[in-house]
Formats: structure tokens, sequence, C-alpha cells
């Protein structure tokens, strides 16, 4: 079980690290917005 969150954890920091890098490609989208994470798992 720890493991499992210690993967949740790093991989939703690594998805908002992602989300910053590639807000250039992104049009009126925030670099964390909600919707979009939701919609795209």
């Amino acid at each position: 079980m720890w493991l499992a969150g210690i993967g949740s954890l790093i991989g939703r920091a690594l998805a908002l690290t992602g989300a910053r890098l590639l807000k250039s490609f992104l049009y009126g989208v925030s670099a964390s917005d909600p919707i979009t994470f939701t919609g795209s798992r």
C-alpha cells in the first residue's frame, strides 16, 4: 500500500511538472486545470 501511495504522489508531481512544460502547446487551458487532468485519465 505504501508503494502505491508513493507512486501516486510521484506521478501527480510529474504530471503537474509536465503540464507546466507543455503549457505553450495548450490554448485556453491552465497548467493545473482539474477538468483537463480528469479528462485525460
